[in-house]
């Protein structure tokens, strides 16, 4: 994975590669001929005005191997992280099982998903649902953060779509309980 950081905000990479790597994509991935990538690239670009941004503020977007995440000059690591991840959960529907990828449920997949590893990973809000807001607890060990996302994803990585459905739903569930 290459990742390309046209931002001022400084995060942790070997974070985003552990992360990538548990998912064991193959390389290269899926239809990769078609658009001479071998890789999955990450571009974040240069900080944006937030008027045309949704309420939280950050913007992100995955198209064949590729997650561009647009932040605000307000997105803090975490922000861009969450954004990351629920890309990153794109990808995944795309490798795995690509004839669901453009049904109803699985934006809502990525989504429940992408707040469970952004939780795992020690993330959390203070206060609104914000970009500003998004912050990581103080834990200074990476492979703590990666084991603890490495086992719920082993889950998912063996998971048939009914069961990613069901998946999904508990962790709604949950996150409502929190």
């Amino acid at each position: 994975m290459k990742i390309y950081n046209y931002s001022r905000i400084s995060f942790e990479k070997k974070l985003w590669h552990e992360v990538k790597n548990i998912f064991n994509f193959p390389e290269p991935y899926r239809d990769s001929e078609l658009f001479e990538k071998q890789h999955i690239i990450v571009v974040i670009g240069k900080e944006k005005s937030t008027e045309t941004r949704n309420k939280e503020g950050i913007l992100g977007e995955y198209s064949c191997g590729r997650i561009n995440i647009y932040p605000c000059p307000n997105c803090t690591e975490a922000s861009i992280f969450l954004t990351y991840i629920h890309e990153l959960m794109h990808h995944f529907v795309y490798e795995f099982h690509n004839n669901e990828y453009f049904k109803e449920w699985t934006e809502n997949f990525c989504q429940v998903v992408a707040w469970e590893i952004f939780h795992l990973a020690g993330g959390y809000i203070e206060g609104i649902k914000k970009c500003s807001n998004y912050h990581f607890k103080d834990e200074p060990n990476v492979q703590s953060k990666i084991n603890k996302i490495a086992i719920f994803v082993r889950k998912i990585n063996i998971a048939k779509v009914s069961d990613l459905k069901e998946i999904s739903l508990k962790i709604t569930k949950t996150a409502v309980a929190r």
